[in-house]
């Protein structure tokens, strides 16, 4: 009874308004208060650890240079592990847009047009009645600079103030529309800023454009994207962002300086790169990013002065990074975390818990599928991304796998890399294999790929990596070195079983006589049952103790329970230690054994590193 009033109420509501002239005002509303409204703001060549809210790594002075963009953080999520599906800007951005890998797009590198056959999460809204609209930097229509609202918008309805490339500090508006405000003697346009201030600088000027659009659609369901150019070179900002930061505010990175072995042959250093390189050109990059927090400020106020923040997604992130000194290097185009890794932040305080913090690997192609699902509005298309709206909404899916994968471009040296939030495995075609821990070794300093500890790491991100570029295409499976590594490395080793026996002094009923290798006339006589085996033990790690080569393992609950037992009711006896039914130790039992145990012997790293995968692959 009560729906059918319900109904009768909203049709005597629609049929007055059609009578004074509101119909479409009443719809308007009612679309603006079930559906939210998208809007992303991307930036170029930007290190996450310029943003306060990813600990401010790169920035040695007071405070944080993101206020605004640290306030989208804590009042929603951010995304730890988020990576350019390919560290140069137009396969990232087709990937971004399209949800599809670059070699499907098929933008594998700069200045090639996305297939006029893509799909983009634009089309999909528009479809669904979305207001659609885009200004800045797009570089997914070949080379034209800047080439003004190309015909091409791929579901963006507005993009009179796209362009195609360039990387313009100064934009002006003519009235026969967009264009670039500084020209040399010549009339050719260049980068300068040629007096840009807070009207004509490119930041500020596309942020003008989007509050514009902000302000004429503000009653219907919109979604708008704004590419900014920076923070991307050359580093030069209007006043007064280009004084507020001095030499005194740079990090010099830990990994500017580091030996040979410490190098992989797709990052080795450039040569002009050093602390005072970096001493001369950040200050202006800080100011960059200070102008651009500056402005998401005013986007953000207005969407409060709208009363709409609430109802729209506010995201935030970048093409790819900016190494920034690390490891040498400036700008992106390789695996490393400055060049790779991507600031991705998002508010939507109906779906989205503040300060929820995703911890798992994710690339662009994860974007796509992500925001439609979170925007409930139905995807047309199939992607090659996953759906990570319940992470971001503080919920953990089951069977999810930690892992993303990114590509080089199609310049040598070609790479594959496998990323999970804690570790990276690179294949490359001109170098051994590289694997980082990046919980210990954020810098990537150290290769531990060759390290028995991870061996099982090894194998599990070479399976992904393989079984990725099966299912996704990637010719660069192709290339004898990336294949010859990964072909080898994606076989699990043969398990080793580890047991544990009780050995008697004397030979009896159903004892086994047994010998170390190395004192072959000491016999053990050993009872047939193990006490324990491989599914008592919870884990395995090389250890570090001084006693050669030795594996200490960790007892599961019950596994404790039972060497407790064992080594409490037989004293003096001996604990024979078998791998494959080989004795490698025999110690006497001096005291009771609980909840850890130490296995020394002479031992290959081959074989150390099989006794730890087999001893931390999980029980079936």
């Amino acid at each position: 009874m009560r729906h059918g009033l319900g109904l009768f109420l909203l049709t005597c509501l629609i049929f007055t308004s059609c009578l004074t002239g509101n119909f479409s005002q009443v719809i308007a509303e009612e679309n603006k208060n079930s559906r939210p409204n998208l809007l992303i703001i991307q930036t170029d060549e930007h290190h996450y650890g310029t943003l306060g809210c990813y600990g401010s790594t790169m920035f040695a002075g007071e405070g944080s240079l993101t206020p605004n963009l640290d306030r989208i953080a804590a009042e929603g999520a951010i995304a730890t592990s988020f990576y350019a599906t390919t560290p140069v800007c137009s396969p990232s951005r087709s990937s971004l847009m399209s949800g599809r890998y670059p070699q499907s797009t098929p933008v594998e590198q700069n200045d090639i047009a996305m297939s006029g056959q893509i799909t983009t999460f634009a089309d999909v809204l528009k479809n669904a009645g979305y207001s659609t609209g885009y200004s800045g930097k797009w570089h997914l229509d070949g080379n034209g600079k800047p080439d003004w609202a190309p015909t091409r918008n791929f579901g963006w309805s507005d993009n009179r103030y796209m362009f195609n490339r360039g990387h313009w500090k100064k934009l002006v508006l003519n009235e026969d529309g967009p264009a670039v405000g500084s020209k040399n003697n010549r009339g050719q346009l260049n980068y300068n800023l040629d007096g840009a201030d807070e009207k004509t600088f490119t930041t500020d000027w596309l942020i003008d454009r989007t509050l514009e659009f902000i302000e004429e659609n503000a009653d219907q369901s919109f979604c708008y994207m704004v590419s900014l150019p920076d923070p991307h070179g050359p580093n030069s900002v209007r006043a007064p962002y280009d004084t507020m930061y001095s030499e005194k505010d740079v990090v010099i990175p830990e990994s500017l300086k580091k030996n040979r072995s410490q190098i992989p042959m797709w990052g080795q250093p450039e040569r002009n790169v050093n602390e005072y390189t970096l001493k001369k050109t950040m200050p202006e990059y800080f100011g960059m990013v200070k102008c651009i927090d500056d402005n998401i400020g005013r986007l953000l106020k207005r969407l409060e002065e709208k009363e709409l923040l609430d109802n729209t997604i506010v995201i935030f992130t970048s093409d790819h990074g900016d190494l920034c000194g690390e490891h040498g290097k400036l700008n992106k185009g390789n695996p490393y975390e400055g060049s790779a890794r991507v600031p991705f932040l998002i508010r939507y305080p109906s779906a989205i818990p503040a300060g929820t913090k995703v911890d798992i690997a994710l690339s662009c192609v994860d974007f796509f599928p992500t925001i439609l699902k979170l925007m409930n509005v139905e995807a047309t298309v199939e992607t090659a991304g996953r759906d990570a709206s319940a992470w971001l909404q503080g919920k953990k899916p089951e069977d999810w796998e930690d892992v993303a994968f990114l590509r080089s471009t199609r310049s040598n040296p070609l790479w594959l890399c496998a990323v999970s939030d804690q570790y990276k495995l690179v294949y490359s075609s001109y170098d051994r294999p590289w694997l980082f821990d990046l919980s210990e070794d954020p810098n990537e300093l150290n290769n531990r790929f060759n390290d028995p500890a991870y061996a099982k790491i090894k194998v599990e991100l070479s399976k992904a990596l393989k079984n990725y570029g099966e299912t996704h295409d990637d010719s660069y499976l192709n290339n004898s070195r990336i294949r010859y590594y990964l072909l080898q490395n994606s076989k699990s080793p043969e398990i080793a079983r580890l047991e544990f026996r009780l050995g008697e002094k004397e030979a009896g009923p159903n004892l086994v006589a047994k010998s170390l290798p190395n004192l072959p006339n000491d016999r053990i006589y050993l009872h047939q049952e193990p006490v324990l085996e491989n599914e008592h033990i919870a884990g395995a790690t090389k250890s570090n103790q001084d006693v050669g080569d030795a594996i200490e393992v960790t007892f599961t609950k019950e596994g404790a329970e039972i060497m407790q037992k064992v080594t409490a009711e037989n004293n003096g006896k001996r604990l024979a230690i078998l791998v494959d039914d080989k004795l490698i130790m025999a110690p006497y039992i001096r005291s009771e054994i609980s909840s850890k145990a130490l296995i020394t012997g002479t031992f290959t790293n081959a074989e150390i590193e099989r006794l730890l995968f087999s001893l931390n692959a999980p029980a079936e």
